[in-house]
């Protein structure tokens, strides 16, 4: 009796265990300038309080204003100088405390201007390339125990837009890189979440190659996410090339949105076919933002993907800035066809589970000509996001009368293959080699409205061509493929 009794008091007495601290969550930038930014300072944000950066000294430190990304980048002006600038990875780190509350942000910047594939300086051996990786190395070594990685935040390919030779290759020198910076970083292995960003297609180091590598480098490599430049609308450029503080501010929730996108992206195998709905235009009214209520969405799936296919005509060049069903914008796919006078197409896409109809609503960047603009709209399901592949898009346009247009996008058995044409003609019908087609004549009556929709029979090059029985003037296409998920 007398020890159980000692036992039971020392028991009662015995001091409850700690709460584990949450461990931090640390994140890499890494990329070009637009990974670092220079964006001028506005002082309306700052970090997360509880945010760590991998700082100037070799130690981890409050971040302050801006993120360090090591001594090379000599481009960036920091705090406390006027001129300070910045990137999207403020406006990340505050969306993912936001998010994860518990769980302190820690940054290790090791972006650098210029950087690229055609100069090396991702390139695993070059001097550039093991600098940044002794420093995310160094870095993760002085964090405490229960530190996790839990991705790579990347944005790159200005430089490589200007290199030719590189181009054909820039698929296979971004997957590689992916790989090498998995290996080589301590704490990370296959399944590192990695987040890729897209471009503004107005900047001036723009190309659509590199557009497409990095939007459909979700289904090439398992673990990846794509951090989209035209949501909540077209990113916007202070100078030509960089973000501006509030296009920064969107990419920070896009590259959130990415990172759990990442995480769940554990395989790029097809488990199944991708079936399309049918298809649907309507004209637009001439509005700046125009919309279109009742616009049938086919059936309510989980798995249901919207492809909203805009076209426009005007005498400058129109694009669409942000198209949204109900109130979720779509992603924009490739590059928006622009060109004065001509048929501009663009094709935007979005997951919306819920709901048979909705109102469809396009904001353009000025007025369409006379009325001439329309949508084709057609629910998918069975379908990954984003393009198949890095040539899984594609366009071309004629401004002379002509009978046909065509174009040639990649495409794997299964895949799903849709066409959007637009011509001035008062041509009716046209014929599109695809299973299923639709024509009409959209809001002004010389406007001409043509799309396709199939899957492909087999892999390799598809030649996408438009059939008109009379000549049409002003020609604009453009053609997706999606992947089955």
């Amino acid at each position: 009796m007398f020890q159980i009794g000692l036992a039971l008091e020392a028991a009662r007495r015995a001091a409850p265990s700690a709460p584990l601290p949450a461990p931090h969550h640390v994140f890499v930038v890494a990329g070009d300038a637009n990974a670092s930014g220079r964006a001028p300072e506005t002082d309306l944000d700052v970090y997360p309080e509880s945010a760590r950066h991998w700082a100037a000294l070799d130690s981890w430190a409050p971040v302050g204003s801006r993120l360090y990304h090591g001594p090379w980048e000599t481009g960036a002006v920091a705090r406390p100088d006027p001129a300070a600038n910045h990137g999207w990875a403020r406006a990340f780190a505050n969306a993912y405390q936001a998010a994860f509350p518990d769980n302190a942000v820690h940054l290790i910047g090791v972006a650098r201007d210029a950087s690229g594939f055609a100069n090396g300086t991702w390139t695993r051996g070059n001097s550039a390339y093991e600098a940044a990786v002794a420093r995310v190395n160094a870095a993760l070594a002085a964090l405490p125990g229960n530190a996790v990685l839990r991705g790579i935040l990347w944005h790159q390919g200005d430089a490589d837009s200007q290199a030719p030779a590189t181009l054909a290759g820039y698929a296979n020198a971004l997957d590689q890189c992916i790989d090498n910076l998995r290996e080589d970083i301590a704490a990370a292995n296959g399944s590192t979440p990695f987040v890729v960003g897209g471009h503004a297609p107005l900047s001036g180091l723009y190309h659509p190659v590199v557009q497409n590598t990095c939007q459909s480098c979700v289904n090439r490599k398992p673990h990846t996410g794509y951090a989209d430049p035209s949501v909540p609308t077209e990113a916007s450029l202070f100078d030509g090339l960089h973000l501006t503080a509030a296009s920064n501010a969107a990419m920070g929730q896009a590259y959130l949105a990415g990172l759990l996108e990442a995480e769940a992206n554990v395989s790029t195998a097809p488990t199944g076919p991708v079936t399309p709905g049918g298809l649907a235009h309507y004209p637009l009214p001439r509005a700046i933002v125009s919309s279109v209520a009742g616009v049938s969405l086919g059936t309510a799936n989980a798995d249901r993907i919207i492809i909203v296919a805009v076209t426009a005509r005007s005498d400058v060049a129109i694009r669409p800035l942000s198209v949204k069903v109900g109130a979720i914008p779509l992603t924009r796919a490739g590059t928006p066809e622009l060109g004065g006078d001509l048929c501009g197409v663009t094709f935007y896409y979005g997951r919306i589970p819920f709901g048979t109809s909705a109102t469809v609503e396009v904001t353009f960047d000025a007025l369409c000509y006379n009325g001439q603009a329309a949508i084709a709209v057609l629910p998918v399901y069975g379908a990954r996001l984003h393009l198949a592949n890095a040539a899984g898009y594609a366009s071309a346009q004629s401004a002379v009368g002509t009978t046909a247009i065509g174009t040639t996008v990649q495409a794997e058995q299964g895949d799903l293959v849709v066409a959007l044409v637009a011509g001035v003609s008062n041509t009716p019908a046209a014929t599109i080699n695809l299973a299923q087609t639709l024509s009409s004549i959209a809001g002004n009556v010389k406007y001409g409205v043509y799309s396709g929709a199939g899957i492909a029979a087999s892999t390799g090059p598809f030649a996408l061509s438009c059939q008109f029985p009379l000549s049409h003037v002003r020609v604009g296409l453009g053609v997706l493929v999606l992947r089955p998920a």
